[in-house]
C-alpha cells in the first residue's frame, strides 16, 4: 500500500476486528465495553486536521470534498 496514494484519494485504513472475538458467546459485548471505557477514560479522540469558523462553512466543506483535509474538519461557532 502507498500511504501517500491512500490519503489522497481520502481512504481510511483501520484494522479490522478479531473475528474470533464476535464469535464467542458475549464478544460482541466484550468490545462495546472496552469502546466505552476508553471514550469515557478519554483515549479515544478524534483526529481534527482543520478548524474552520461557522461563517466559513462552504470552504470548509469545499476542503472536504476536495480532499484537502486529512482526518475531521470541525466548525466553530
Amino acid at each position: 500500500l502507498d500511504a501517500a496514494d491512500l490519503i489522497d484519494r481520502g481512504i481510511t485504513v483501520a484494522p479490522a476486528i478479531d473475528r474470533r472475538l464476535l464469535q464467542r458467546p458475549g464478544g460482541m459485548r466484550e468490545l462495546e465495553s472496552r469502546a466505552l471505557a476508553a471514550a469515557a477514560e478519554g483515549d479515544l479522540r478524534p483526529e481534527v486536521s482543520t478548524k474552520f469558523p461557522l461563517h466559513q462553512a462552504a470552504e470548509a466543506h469545499a476542503a472536504v470534498e476536495s480532499r484537502a483535509t486529512v482526518g475531521k474538519v470541525l466548525l466553530v461557532p
